[in-house]
């Protein structure tokens, strides 16, 4: 059975990551973004482009093959859980995946990667997921990636993101 995994914070970072991820493994991936992000996914799809010394290497993710959502509660049930909010929405990520977690929502063997800048967002994770036995592993981003498409109106594109 695959793994089922979540990206909450689906911006620039979380949805390279988590479009990556969609490519490359037979995982089932739901991103939850802002409606822009959710908007343009379900209306495009995404394009990503992971190495600058090769501007011709795009890939191609419809959208029958990730979940987009701007609502928290479509991670219920991921094995893992990306959190790539900006630091400043840490802790309304983590008491957003502690209602989950409360509820059951994540199955015992759950982690959740915090994918963001700031030495304090792990602890923030740590205290609000741990007591709830889901385990949280603060990550280092050490790339940059561009979301080409943020200031596009148009939805039809989709999400283009490039490294």
């Amino acid at each position: 059975m695959p793994l089922k995994v979540g990206v909450l914070g689906a911006g620039a970072v979380g949805a390279y990551v988590g479009g990556l991820i969609a490519l490359r493994t037979k995982s089932d991936v739901v991103m939850v973004g802002r409606r822009r992000f959710v908007d343009q996914v379900s209306a495009g799809g995404m394009t990503l482009r992971p190495d600058p010394r090769r501007p011709r290497d795009v890939h191609s993710i419809r959208p029958k093959h990730v979940t987009v959502d701007d609502d928290p509660k479509a991670l219920a049930g991921c094995d893992i859980i990306l959190v790539a909010v900006k630091s400043t929405a840490t802790a309304d990520a983590a008491a957003q995946l502690e209602r989950i977690a409360e509820r059951g929502g994540f199955p015992p063997h759950a982690l959740v990667l915090s994918l963001q800048n700031g030495v304090g967002n792990g602890s923030i994770l740590v205290r609000a997921l741990e007591k709830h036995g889901v385990a949280t592993l603060p990550c280092m981003v050490n790339f940059n990636v561009v979301w080409d498409s943020y200031a596009s109106d148009d939805v039809r594109d989709g999400c283009i993101i490039r490294r």
